[in-house]
């Protein structure tokens, strides 16, 4: 979000690595489009962060569909969805109380929060790169919001749902 170019330290790094500061509101969504059309056409690749927000990871919240604009103006984009799952600390499985530990979201404040994150012995992240979901003739950017929510939430709901017993192996740590 734009907000974050304004972050000491952080916003300078995200600058750097040619991040696209989004601000959220529906007057500059064309001009969003645009720029991850030009990305796009240069050859780039882009991660967009639907959720438009962050939350404790154990739900996917709805993708706003609004990134998804330019799947309909370029036929040729595919978009791959990525679930990303913390599945660990400190050796041992994730267990829901834990969740605060990692994942920084509501009314936290960053330094804190980011202070004990690394203070953790370890964290365990489970990646997954589903198939890629191709825009199409007549596919909307809801569709394609849809499509990519189904394959994250569906393997995130899978993942922490499964008994530490039955998803949690030694190699994991």
């Amino acid at each position: 979000k734009r907000d974050v170019a304004g972050w000491p330290g952080i916003g300078m790094l995200a600058r750097v690595v040619g991040t696209l500061f989004i601000e959220r509101n529906r007057r500059r969504a064309a001009l969003h489009r645009d720029v991850i059309a030009e990305r796009l056409a240069e050859g780039r690749s882009l991660i967009l962060f639907p959720e438009g927000t962050s939350s404790d990871g154990s739900a996917v919240l709805p993708f706003k569909s609004t990134l998804f604009a330019v799947a309909e103006c370029r036929p040729d984009v595919a978009v791959r969805p990525v679930s990303i799952v913390y599945t660990g600390i400190n050796g041992r499985p994730m267990e829901p109380a834990w969740r605060p530990l990692v994942a920084w979201y509501g009314d936290m404040t960053l330094g804190p929060h980011l202070w004990a994150f690394l203070g953790l012995e370890g964290v365990s992240v489970e990646v997954t790169f589903h198939p890629p979901v191709r825009s199409a003739p007549g596919l909307t950017r809801k569709d394609l919001a849809r499509l990519c929510h189904e394959a994250v939430a569906g393997a995130v709901g899978r993942r922490i749902t499964t008994p530490p017993e039955q998803g949690w192996k030694e190699t994991d740590r």
